[in-house]
């Protein structure tokens, strides 16, 4: 990320990427275990959509590595707003940081870590109960640079279709996906502590839950974390 914020106004499309991390940085500047054998990269973007829709890059992104992931077998599922899942277990992360032009032209450089071709044991001992790796759900390992590319594939598709303004079929495609989607779920936010059933994804990119007080939308930029009830 810091290497791609030096080229994000001279780039149009570069992906950047790592073999290992010595200062992986996830969501509200959590520490990110990135150690050698998984996909880190950074992908430098200028695209012309406007500000209202900078939220779904995350998703777009999201659904890009879960769509692949499913693909190789895996039970991928999106944890709304910017994690992917297998069997409840954070496999991926996802990390955008935009600059927006006056005339609707977005840099974004979007940060994706994938534990792929390594063990549990190479990580933390106080994460190794919470993430999982390709690795360990496959058993063998898969080629790093040929994940990358069809990600970047699909997440090209997603590009094309935010471009064109149709936001809708994003959010369609991540409540297809969404991790806990009409289970109990309690927010804890900025603002306060919110609980209800979740009920999908709101037309500006928010999560939406179903309260006893009324339906309630809860936007990224807030949201502190998201516990589901059968993960607590």
């Amino acid at each position: 990320m810091i290497i791609a914020r030096s080229v994000m106004k001279r780039s149009e499309k570069l992906a950047i990427i790592a073999g290992y991390q010595t200062s992986g940085i996830g969501r509200r500047g959590r520490t990110w275990a990135s150690p050698p054998g998984g996909l880190w990269f950074s992908l430098v973007l200028k695209t012309c959509i406007p500000a209202s829709v900078v939220p779904f890059l995350s998703l777009a992104m999201s659904l890009s590595v879960v769509e692949v992931l499913r693909l190789k077998g895996l039970n991928a599922w999106i944890k709304w707003p910017n994690d992917i899942v297998v069997d409840g277990k954070k496999i991926s992360g996802v990390l955008v940081d935009v600059k927006i032009d006056s005339d609707d032209v977005v840099h974004a450089i979007i940060g994706v870590g994938i534990n792929v071709n390594f063990y549990l044991r190479d990580l933390p001992a106080d994460l190794q109960d919470s993430v999982v790796t390709i690795l360990e759900v496959l058993g063998y390992k898969l080629d790093i640079l040929e994940l990358l590319d069809e990600i970047l594939r699909e997440f090209d598709k997603y590009i094309a279709i935010l471009e064109r303004r149709k936001e809708q079929v994003i959010i369609e495609k991540v409540e297809e996906m969404l991790y806990g989607k009409g289970q109990k779920v309690v927010a804890i936010c900025e603002t306060g502590k919110f609980s209800g059933i979740l009920k999908g994804i709101g037309q500006t990119g928010s999560l939406v839950l179903e309260t006893e007080n009324g339906i309630k939308e809860i936007d990224s930029f807030s949201l502190e974390k998201l516990l589901i009830e059968s993960s607590k």
